[in-house]
């Protein structure tokens, strides 16, 4: 979603990434990790996560359009992936979810 007002531009994103569910058995289980799994012993659902991004961009009428310059946060409320018990990067799945965080960026346009 965009709003445009003059030079100044407004974005956001929305993310809903729905639930997951994995089996727990295998490996974590002999770890013992069984306990986290939601579904019992077998399984666990990854809850749906919702993330927002937002992105500010300026475009000087005194460059005639050709220069932007953007300011903008990924994962706005820094919302927490869902516990993943057999993932092996930190608990959470980086195929499917982002890292967890916010991730701050800015970014200088040119047209020619």
């Amino acid at each position: 979603m965009d709003w445009t007002l003059d030079a100044w531009t407004v974005g956001a994103t929305f993310r809903y990434l729905g639930s997951v569910d994995e089996a727990c058995g295998g490996v974590i289980g002999d770890f013992g990790f069984t306990q986290y799994c939601t579904d019992g012993a077998d399984g666990n659902t990854l809850g749906s996560t919702f993330y927002t991004d937002l992105q500010v961009t300026f475009r000087p009428q005194a460059w005639e359009d050709k220069v932007a310059f953007t300011l903008g946060v990924q994962n706005l409320l820094d919302q927490d992936p869902p516990l993943c018990t057999t993932c092996d990067l930190n608990n959470f799945d980086g195929t499917i979810h982002a890292t967890p965080g916010r991730f701050f960026y800015g970014q200088i346009s040119f047209k020619m």
